[in-house]
């Protein structure tokens, strides 16, 4: 099994993944059994490449200009952006809990939290 048919099949069964440096996330891991795991130990390094090309990388809130969104459950204002609809979207999740915070760009559109309020 190759890396991407790897990622393609976790993916397809709910995984989602994350780069964050040289650490690879991913949840939940419920969905996952001892080969998988066994598999993405294996596969870690060309996993995290794969993902970075992809952007689903850790973005620093201090090196991002897009506006902080505070999490309603934790309270944090670090997020993580991962790329959904093949790249043409961006959800965003609190870096702590993981709690969803908003779509800054929906199917290519750039979206402002603002503006979705009123």
């Amino acid at each position: 099994m190759t890396t991407s048919e790897l990622l393609s099949d976790l993916i397809v069964r709910g995984v989602e993944f994350q780069a964050h440096g040289d650490k690879l996330r991913f949840r939940p891991v419920e969905k996952l059994n001892r080969d998988d795991v066994e598999n993405i130990r294996r596969h870690k390094t060309a996993l995290l490449r794969l993902l970075r090309a992809e952007g689903h990388e850790y973005r620093d809130p201090d090196a991002d200009p897009r506006p902080l969104l505070a999490c309603d459950r934790c309270e944090a204002t670090e997020f993580t952006d991962v790329t959904t609809h093949n790249g043409q979207s961006i959800r965003r999740d609190c870096a702590h809990c993981h709690r969803f915070l908003g779509w800054p760009r929906w199917y290519g559109q750039t979206l402002n939290p603002k503006e979705s309020d009123t």
